[in-house]
């Protein structure tokens, strides 16, 4: 977590797209957040589930890149050892 006397930021690494949708809804619902932002690994369909979970006062953002960039994060997650086969 980094707060600071304007801004509140809390990262949580979650393992798949129902976690996603519980962590969410327990931040707005406890902790009242006012905004999401989420990797580019989610597809539109689990932002969608995020949306309706965290209800209209929580503004969802996906931080998506350039295509550039996006191959190197794609490189990175490869060589993590993200994707199989």
């Amino acid at each position: 977590m980094l707060k600071t006397a304007l801004y509140e930021l809390t990262s949580v690494l979650v393992k798949d797209d129902d976690d996603a949708v519980k962590v969410c809804r327990e931040l707005a619902e406890k902790d009242g957040i006012q905004s999401i932002v989420l990797c580019p690994g989610f597809t539109h369909q689990a932002i969608a589930r995020i949306a309706d979970a965290t209800g209209k006062g929580v503004g969802i953002c996906v931080a998506r890149g350039d295509g550039p960039r996006n191959q190197i994060s794609i490189l990175a997650m490869k060589g993590a050892g993200w994707f199989k086969g």
